[in-house]
């Protein structure tokens, strides 16, 4: 199947504030995960949790066996989405 790109057309701004506050989503969504694989909750911060993303993610690195962590992350995440500190 061959795709053809229509260089002339421009999204709309709302589209593309749409598609970046998506991405700033899962990205959050995604450090959220990490943190909660290395430390087993999500009883801190937004801002912790975002201090944390870089030591914790080169900690996780080479590690096989993190995906055994994950288990609970997405009730614990949706339990701290709802109110997000």
């Amino acid at each position: 199947m061959t795709t053809v790109l229509d260089w002339g057309a421009v999204p709309h701004a709302s589209t593309i504030s749409t598609r970046i506050r998506n991405r700033s989503i899962s990205n959050f969504k995604f450090k959220c995960k990490i943190f909660y694989i290395v430390k087993g909750h999500l009883n801190v911060s937004a801002q912790t949790i975002e201090d944390c993303y870089d030591y914790y993610f080169k900690r996780m690195w080479n590690n096989n066996e993190s995906y055994i962590h994950e288990e609970g992350f997405e009730d614990s995440y949706r339990v701290f989405m709802m109110g997000a500190k």
